[in-house]
């Protein structure tokens, strides 16, 4: 029971965080009104809420590791309440920017520390298990961030999006008080504050770049400036973290073949996903002339397929080792992905079906086996670390797919001669080419990875 109990509170904490990275998007032309702000400033109640949580995850790994990861844990899903409080009764979006921050702060103290706590309080034969349900819950969360928060806003008004955060929000802190065991920490290293800076920078930039919303927009004067103030402090990070004493992120540590094999594939796969979940809906209603409620019917195959495989595939990495469930998952998915190719307006609601089957299983092994391989490498003392160097991959990955996608579309749009179906058939038959060129590289990277040896089991 006690296992089941730590298990639900560390996924409800992905749901959360991913439920408000997706939620918050359907509300936005009410916000408008509500608010009194122009589409321009409520944009930023998104992208505020990415950039804190994106920024931070390093900073907030480095403290989990200091200072204990079931503090640091507990004290993301406060401030994560706290900041869905403020959210939930602003009248201005001053106010909503600043609930959103604190939102994006908690976030990230929840998605740095689940893999630490994970490890800590678990024993090594159900961690693939949990490690599944806890992705499987971060993906529904994402998933349902459209339908959930129209049903809530429609009925209840827009402020339930932020309100329904509330008593999940303090029922998991005291789930996480009364059962997590207490952290065993030594005395804290001095915090790296030059490099927390440098991150948030880093970090900030790179998602600010990201949200441009067409690759032509980089050539504006304010985009090659972020560019370069971009690379500057990312290398200015790196020369920092190699030289200080304790860093933020120990470089050295992930140079290992087998853990940037774990992170390149995850990044991979991930960028597949994001950037195809981006243009279905688009494919689905202008080519296949399907209404909203018949595309929701079909793209909800994939989180239901997911739900259902994803425990599976953590016994099966429990049992069999993550390593071979990895490899075999992530050919699945090659073979998936590769498939939605052949996506045409004769294409029958079977086929779309086993598509997606298929491609809900490949991904969802994969995803599954990927982060138990991952964090097989982390030491005790650096779980933290590691939990928010594979979260950073998530975040990176999924701004890149929908940034690089998003441009399929406006390039097929370019094409005069072509109508709006036939230009975005043809956008999203180039997008498939490149997510299988991506995720055969993906492939190649699990190919490389293998098992570390299990973490020593800290007791409290």
């Amino acid at each position: 029971m006690r296992n089941i109990t730590i298990i639900i509170v560390i996924a409800l904490g992905t749901f959360l965080v991913n439920l408000d990275a997706s939620i918050v998007n359907i509300a936005l032309p009410t916000l408008c009104s509500d608010l009194g702000a122009t589409t321009q400033a409520v944009a930023w109640v998104v992208l505020i809420y990415l950039c804190a949580l994106g920024s931070l995850l390093l900073f907030s790994g480095s403290l989990g590791d200091a200072l204990g990861s079931k503090r640091v844990f507990i004290t993301g899903f406060l401030v994560f309440t706290l900041g869905s409080v403020v959210c939930a009764f602003a009248h201005q979006i001053l106010t909503m920017y600043l609930g959103r921050l604190v939102q994006g702060i908690g976030a990230a103290c929840i998605m740095a520390n689940f893999g630490a706590v994970l490890l800590q309080n678990l024993p090594p034969g159900v961690r693939g298990r949990a490690f599944g349900l806890n992705t499987v819950l971060g993906g529904i969360g994402y998933a349902m961030g459209a339908p959930l928060g129209g049903w809530l806003i429609h009925s209840f008004g827009w402020r339930w999006i932020f309100l329904i955060n509330i008593p999940v929000g303090v029922a998991a802190v005291i789930a996480a008080a009364l059962f997590l065991k207490k952290d065993s920490v030594g005395k804290p290293a001095p915090y790296d504050i030059p490099g927390l800076f440098l991150s948030i920078l880093s970090v900030t930039l790179f998602l600010l770049i990201l949200n441009q919303g067409s690759w032509d927009t980089l050539f504006s004067a304010p985009s090659v400036i972020a560019v370069i103030l971009f690379l500057a402090s990312t290398l200015a990070l790196v020369r920092q973290e190699l030289k200080v004493k304790h860093p933020l992120l120990e470089i050295p540590l992930f140079l290992k073949k087998s853990i940037l094999a774990c992170i390149a594939a995850n990044v991979g796969f991930v960028i597949v996903l994001s950037g195809l979940n981006f243009l279905f809906p688009f494919y689905f209603m202008e080519v296949l002339q399907m209404g909203v409620g018949r595309t929701g019917f079909f793209l909800m195959f994939f989180p239901v397929v997911s739900i259902a495989v994803s425990p599976f595939a953590g016994y099966l990495a429990d049992r069999f080792g993550p390593n071979p469930v990895a490899i075999k998952a992530s050919a699945l998915s090659v073979i998936a992905t590769g498939s939605f190719y052949f996506f045409s307006p004769e294409i029958s609601n079977a086929m779309i079906i086993t598509l997606f089957i298929g491609f809900g299983i490949g991904l969802a092994m994969f995803f599954t086996a990927n982060i138990t391989l991952f964090m097989g490498h982390a030491p005790v003392d650096k779980a933290g670390m590691f939990t928010a160097v594979a979260s950073s991959g998530t975040t990176i990955g999924s701004a890149l797919g929908v940034s690089v996608y998003e441009n399929f579309l406006e390039t097929a749009r370019g094409t005069e001669l072509l109508s709006r179906a036939l230009q975005i058939e043809s956008g999203f038959q180039n997008a498939v080419l490149l997510s299988t060129v991506v995720a055969l590289a993906a492939f190649g990277a699990s190919m490389m990875a293998k098992a570390g040896q299990p973490p020593l089991h800290r007791e409290g």
